[in-house]
Parts: C-alpha cells; sequence; structure tokens
C-alpha cells in the first residue's frame, strides 16, 4: 500500500500541480465522507478561475491528506496514477 509520502513524492514527478477540473471533480466524488458525515472541502473548479494557484495547490493536497485518513488513498493513488498528461493543470 501507497503512504501519503510516498504519493507526495510520486506527486512531485507528474505533469501538473493538481488535476484539471473534470479530473479533479471526478477524484472529489470519490472521496469519503468523515465518520461524522462532515465532507471534505470542495475542489477549486469552476467558480475558482481567479484563484492563485498556491491555494489550489494546497486544496489538491488537502484532498490527498483527507484520502489518507479516511483509508481512501490506494483508490485515489491510482486514479492519479493512470490520469493522462492533459488530465492535469500547470
Amino acid at each position: 500500500m501507497m503512504t501519503n509520502d510516498e504519493l507526495n513524492e510520486y506527486l512531485k514527478n507528474l505533469p501538473g500541480d493538481y488535476p484539471a477540473p473534470t479530473e479533479w471533480m471526478t477524484l472529489y466524488e470519490m472521496l469519503p465522507d468523515a465518520p461524522d458525515g462532515s465532507k471534505p472541502p470542495l475542489p477549486m473548479v469552476l467558480g475558482a478561475l481567479g484563484v492563485p494557484k498556491l491555494a489550489k495547490i494546497i486544496r489538491f493536497r488537502e484532498h490527498i491528506e483527507w484520502a489518507d485518513k479516511y483509508e481512501a488513498l490506494p483508490l485515489i493513488a491510482v486514479f492519479l496514477m493512470v490520469l493522462p498528461p492533459e488530465g492535469w493543470e500547470k
């Protein structure tokens, strides 16, 4: 099983900094709710057009941490590994 640290190392070598909007929404929908029913923070797509790049990178990393915390990291890791280059934003 891949750890969060291993995934972060892998992410450094990807063709972008965070998934493109459609792919990011797909990733978001794969994230489980927390045991208390709360949901992860929304991805920064569509209405987030003017949001700084760093904020989007941080939100994407929050989603990775969420997946790790709630035992969805293997699923998310596979999704990210098969995402083609055009599925990423820089």
